[in-house]
């Protein structure tokens, strides 16, 4: 766990498939991120801020920033729930990777929570709330 608040987590997801990669969740369940609400949309945007400011310690590199939700007017199964996921830019893909289409990620999400929550975003408060 990186950061939490009453409405969203960021977290290193087990098994992630890029270094120090993070998932912002909000904790109300909802497939459509169109339908979201304000209070999720403002505490899942604190998340971000507050993971973006850490990965700031990696000197700051690219990062993709991707949003996973339902598709458009279509039905979806009742697990799905959107999510943010931030997948910082710090190697080239390659053989492997390439290859087989595999991840392959050398640091564990053990080790980039703990390199993540030694770096507090200016603003920012360095305990969990």
């Amino acid at each position: 766990m990186i950061w939490e608040d009453e409405a969203s987590v960021a977290f290193a997801p087990f098994a992630s498939r890029s270094p120090f990669e993070v998932w912002v969740v909000p904790r109300r369940h909802a497939a459509d991120f169109a339908r979201t609400t304000d209070a999720d949309i403002a505490s899942t945007a604190e998340a971000l801020r507050q993971v973006l400011g850490r990965l700031a310690c990696l000197d700051g590199p690219p990062h993709n920033l991707v949003l996973h939700a339902a598709p458009l007017r279509e039905r979806v199964d009742a697990t799905y729930h959107w999510h943010w996921e931030v997948h910082p830019r710090l190697r080239e893909i390659a053989g492997l990777e390439l290859g087989t289409g595999l991840p392959v990620n050398p640091v564990s999400p053990e080790e980039a929570v703990e390199e993540l929550l030694r770096h507090v975003p200016s603003g920012g408060s360095a305990d969990l709330p």
